[in-house]
């Protein structure tokens, strides 16, 4: 135990982290959902356009006769965008839940300074929360 703060306080502050995991795990399981759909999409649409062009370039008429068929390639772009979105969402998630579980494993092993430590790295917690955890801790460490 450490001055001001004891067990039951770090067990307290480890059962909150657990909820967040758990919260940051569903966010991470659809954001990784979701950028397989985008990605998907994606690729489809890019299949599309390539049989589209494959098509055009046989006919006698060559590009021309594709006309106002184009409208895929507006496509593209949108659905590549919303795909590295997800992704970089997807990513951001999974940085949190890794330190999550490192804050966790220190709790657990009652190692408070390291604790303190790899709390104030958690960065995906809002600053309210973030905030309130280092205080309690910032309190008892130093």
């Amino acid at each position: 135990m450490i001055s001001g703060i004891d067990d039951d306080d770090i067990q307290t502050l480890a059962e909150i982290l657990e909820h967040e995991q758990a919260m940051h795990r569903r966010k991470c399981s659809i954001c990784f959902a979701m950028f397989l759909f985008a990605f998907c999409s994606l690729v489809v649409a890019l299949v599309l356009v390539a049989i589209q062009l494959a098509t055009a370039m046989s006919a006698p008429a060559g590009l021309e006769s594709l006309g106002g068929g184009f409208a895929l390639f507006q496509v593209l772009a949108p659905l590549a965008a919303v795909a590295l979105s997800f992704f970089g969402a997807w990513w951001a998630a999974q940085n949190c839940l890794h330190a999550i579980e490192r804050t966790l494993c220190a709790a657990r092993n009652q190692r408070f300074k390291l604790f303190h430590t790899f709390l104030g790295q958690i960065k995906c917690a809002d600053k309210e929360k973030q905030r309130a955890w280092l205080e309690i801790v910032k309190s008892a460490v130093m």
